[in-house]
């Protein structure tokens, strides 16, 4: 929390199996703060000025950030609360990540209907792009498109678990089927993958994380190779970047074939490690590991500088 507050951060969570956003901060004294809000599925979230946006089961939620007025009578250690404005209602679209651009404003990863989409005042969303192999618009999660890039206000790039045209495709190609394509040219740009996740472009590079192998690492434009820069021991999924420093969410695989027989738990057993729940700080010069968040439940929680091998 003493590095939390000298880089001025706090830590938003979703949680899709609980069901709820956590905000980890600190309290005036210095120790942790962890504040709760449930949600049905609560998945990708991105901050734009003074707004959070939030796709949750069948929604797209908008709070606006509004300062904390205290009292002698209302005493707080909160300096912001984020306040519901606005809701969306999409329907089950199993959405992914959202991100804000400058044109069409928020987008989010339609991951149902295999297409980047937009909220509508009319209708449930309001389709945007494609992968060119998609035929047709259907709720069949053919590609599990999984993440968006967003470079210079404009959507830039995905990624996606595999380039399948037929329902529930991906699942025959997630150990070394996934992709990230370039949604201006419609191209692929790099491949052999591992259900990728949260590609962030930063100074120059396209950071991912390759969640079915454990890590997280950056893409040769050249070759169209994954660069692993840091293992992290868990399922990754949500990257944030602040500074030099990559914020890397975890969790436990969930018990289902999606999450066997992945070269994540191979490299799991050859280190004698289990897969954790929660957060990763990684210097994205160094590559080591300069602070952890690991959660049990939402009522334990462990803040720590761990070091582990590479």
């Amino acid at each position: 929390t003493e590095w939390a507050n000298e880089q001025n951060v706090s830590i938003a969570i979703s949680t899709y199996r609980v069901g709820a956003v956590l905000m980890l901060g600190s309290n005036p004294d210095g120790s942790p703060s962890l504040q709760t809000a449930a949600f049905d599925r609560a998945m990708g979230m991105c901050c734009h000025e003074d707004a959070l946006w939030l796709v949750t089961q069948r929604m797209v939620w908008r709070f606006e950030r509004e300062k904390r007025e205290e009292s002698a009578t209302n005493p707080s250690s909160l300096d912001y609360l984020y306040v519901p404005r606005v809701g969306y209602t999409t329907g089950q679209v199993d959405g992914h990540e959202i991100a804000m651009t400058d044109e069409h404003g928020p987008v989010f990863v339609n991951t149902l209907f295999n297409c980047l989409a937009t909220v509508d005042e009319k209708f449930n969303f309001r389709p945007l792009w494609h992968p060119a192999f998609i035929g047709d618009l259907a709720p069949e999660d053919r590609c599990h498109l999984s993440g968006l890039a967003v470079a210079d206000g404009k959507p830039k790039y995905v990624t996606m678990h595999a380039q399948s045209n037929h329902a529930q495709g991906w699942r025959d190609s997630r150990t070394s089927g996934g992709l990230i394509m370039d949604i201006d040219r419609n191209e692929v740009i790099a491949e052999s993958l591992s259900m990728p996740h949260s590609p962030r472009c930063q100074n120059g590079h396209l950071w991912v994380l390759n969640s079915g192998t454990g890590h997280l690492g950056k893409i040769d434009r050249r070759s169209k190779q994954f660069e692993p820069v840091r293992f992290v021991p868990g399922y990754a999924r949500g990257l944030s970047i602040h500074s030099k420093y990559a914020f890397v969410g975890l969790s436990k695989p969930r018990r289902e074939r999606a999450f066997q027989d992945l070269p994540l738990q191979t490299t799991l057993e050859k280190h004698n490690m289990a897969a954790c729940c929660g957060v990763e700080v990684i210097d994205m010069e160094t590559g080591l590991v300069v602070h952890s968040v690991r959660i049990e439940s939402l009522s334990l929680i462990h803040i720590s500088e761990p070091t582990r091998p590479e």
